[in-house]
């Protein structure tokens, strides 16, 4: 009986392990962002005028499992742009909309009415807990890192400013009037509640620092 429980113990422990490091390679893969090379600025717009309906609920830790379950509902048809971090290794599309498929691609717009380069623009997105997947480590971003966010036709360069913990309730900081309270156009990156404080997130906010043409991709200058 031992034997046989020491070997079921080293195989779960194997499945286990499978399942932890195929979950970060299919998220990364599905995350991958080559296929927004093949769609045009006009498509991405036209997919910003899809009707939505946001679930903030989504927003929520999720666990390898479910997400196995889910990949199969993800797709690209709200893809809108593309948001890249280069300190932290983000390069990841950007959907219409939050709920639980778009989240599985990558970031998701909060409001209905949010533009680039204009007023408060909140993206949400998983806090994977696997390095290069999804927004992982995003919570740590420190002062004066570059966000980069593009719709094929700008780039739109934001710089961060801070990192604020709020209630899991609070959703204010999603609100356009945000840009209001520091005079230029802001946006924020929204992730899952703390896993060792339930009931807090940690938003990172960013203000606009400048707008280029897009010309063929997101020019870095430490490249």
């Amino acid at each position: 009986m031992r034997k046989f429980l020491g070997i079921a113990l080293i195989i779960l422990g194997l499945i286990v392990l499978g399942l932890y490091f195929g979950f970060g390679y299919l998220m990364r893969q599905t995350s991958d962002t080559a296929f927004i090379e093949e769609l045009s600025a006009e498509e991405l717009q036209a997919n910003n005028q899809l009707e939505i309906i946001n679930n903030y609920e989504s927003v929520s830790n999720v666990s390898v499992i479910d997400a196995y379950i889910k990949l199969n509902e993800v797709s690209t048809e709200y893809v809108i742009g593309q948001i890249v971090i280069p300190d932290v290794n983000i390069n990841l599309p950007v959907s219409r909309g939050t709920n639980e498929s778009n989240l599985l691609l990558g970031a998701t717009t909060m409001r209905a009415d949010q533009m680039m380069g204009q007023g408060h623009y909140p993206l949400a997105g998983h806090n994977i807990s696997r390095k290069g997947v999804l927004f992982h480590g995003i919570d740590t971003l420190p002062d004066e890192t570059d966000i980069f966010l593009t719709d094929k036709v700008d780039v739109y360069r934001y710089k961060v400013i801070d990192r604020i913990e709020i209630p899991d309730t609070d959703f204010s900081w999603l609100e356009n009037d945000v840009a209001d309270r520091y005079g230029k156009p802001t946006m924020c990156l929204v992730t899952c509640t703390l896993p060792y404080r339930s009931g807090v997130r940690v938003i990172v906010l960013a203000t606009l620092e400048e707008v280029t043409p897009y010309e063929g991709g997101i020019k870095i200058e430490n490249e």
